[in-house]
């Protein structure tokens, strides 16, 4: 891992950006130059890179009805506040936008089995 994991605080922010990420249907993760890429079917939907000296995730999202080809990274800053929320909604676009329809709909068998934060069904 690079110099900024030795950074307490960039370290917990990258383990909580991997949770996110690891927590959906078959992703996995792999190194890309000492950082973490995210990937589901050989196919990226997020990346952590290193701008500045602060770690920046970037999600690939596409617009409906747009091909991977078509679809923008959208960067987000791991430095200061993280609305995490935020972060995990567009991870999550991510994933749906390159994940294999059977694993879609494995998210959405579990994603109905998990009742919303602060909630019951």
């Amino acid at each position: 891992m690079k110099k900024s994991s030795a950074n307490p605080r960039a370290a917990e922010k990258l383990g909580k950006l991997r949770s996110i990420c690891l927590e959906l249907p078959e992703a996995e993760e792999s190194d890309r130059g000492g950082l973490p890429s995210f990937q589901v079917a050989g196919r990226e939907f997020a990346v952590v890179k290193e701008k500045g000296g602060r770690l920046v995730a970037s999600v690939l999202l596409a617009r409906e009805g747009e091909t991977r080809r078509e679809a923008e990274w959208v960067s987000i800053s791991l430095g200061g506040k993280v609305d995490w929320v935020e972060v995990r909604d567009l991870v999550m676009m991510g994933y749906c936008g390159v994940a294999p329809r059977r694993m879609l709909q494995a998210l959405d068998r579990a994603t109905a089995l998990t009742p919303p934060p602060g909630g019951s069904r």
